[in-house]
C-alpha cells in the first residue's frame, strides 16, 4: 500500500510543493523537520501555508539512506504510515 503525502523541496533556489507516494516498508524513522519550519517562518516556502503547518522528514532505506519532507506534524504522518499495519493485523 501507498501512503500519499505533500512533499517539499527545492528546485534550484525555490521551495515547491508535489504529490508523493510513500511506501511504508522502506520507512526507516521520522522527524520534525525544523530547517522547513524555518523556512516558513521568513516566508521562503509556497505561498498558502499556514504559519503554524508542521513538517515531518522521512527516512527512506533504498540499499542507501533518502530523505523526503512532507507537510505534516510527525504524529500524523506515522499514524497515516502505521494504518497499513493496523488494518493486516
Amino acid at each position: 500500500m501507498i501512503v500519499k503525502f505533500i512533499e517539499v523541496y527545492k528546485d534550484l533556489d525555490k521551495y515547491k510543493m508535489r504529490e508523493v507516494g510513500v511506501n511504508p516498508d522502506f520507512v526507516v524513522c521520522t522527524r520534525n523537520d525544523s530547517v522547513i519550519q524555518t523556512n516558513l517562518s521568513e516566508g521562503n516556502l509556497p505561498e498558502g501555508l499556514d504559519t503554524r503547518q508542521e513538517f515531518t522528514k522521512i527516512i527512506l532505506d533504498r540499499g542507501h539512506g533518502y530523505a523526503i519532507t512532507v507537510v505534516g506534524n510527525t504524529e500524523v504522518v506515522n499514524k497515516q504510515l502505521n494504518q497499513r499495519k493496523l488494518l493486516k493485523g
